[in-house]
């Protein structure tokens, strides 16, 4: 597998969802190094292992802020949105539980459907939420504070 590239046609111009999905990439490519390396060492499965979890782990949180972010904004299609995200949870930790009884199948479905999850992911369904957000904030951004009284 290539190393993922992150380029302007995935920015959806809101610059801390941007730099977290940017990271979320550099996560997936850690994972996806491991390509090119025959995995027929005990060191191998274990350090496969070890960037699977930290793949979990980064999922986990990059997909618990953008999910806030929706909810604080209602987000009108926020279920479907988070859905989507438990979809490919759901679908990772079955090649985590596969990778023990076939390591080879399991790495390789999980690098294919992560790679291609990820990028159809920001460009359709991320970029769906984008304007929404960036009105929101930039109304958040402009409120006229209230006068106490």
């Amino acid at each position: 597998m290539d190393k993922l590239e992150w380029d302007d046609s995935l920015n959806i111009n809101v610059l801390d969802l941007d730099n977290k999905m940017q990271a979320f990439f550099d996560v997936l490519n850690r994972f996806f190094q491991f390509d090119s390396i025959k995995r027929k060492k005990e060191e191998d499965y274990e350090a496969i292992l070890e960037v699977f979890a930290d793949l979990a782990e980064y999922i986990n949180q990059h997909f618990k802020y953008e999910e806030k972010v929706l909810r604080e904004f209602g987000y009108p299609e926020f279920k479907q949105h988070q859905k989507e995200h438990q979809r490919f949870v759901k679908r990772m930790l079955g090649y985590r539980r596969l990778f023990s009884d076939e390591p080879d199948k399991a790495y390789n479905d999980a690098v294919k459907y992560s790679s291609q999850w990820i990028v159809a992911h920001v460009k359709d369904d991320d970029s769906r939420y984008a304007p929404f957000v960036r009105v929101q904030k930039h109304l958040n951004d402009n409120k006229v504070p209230q006068k106490r009284r």
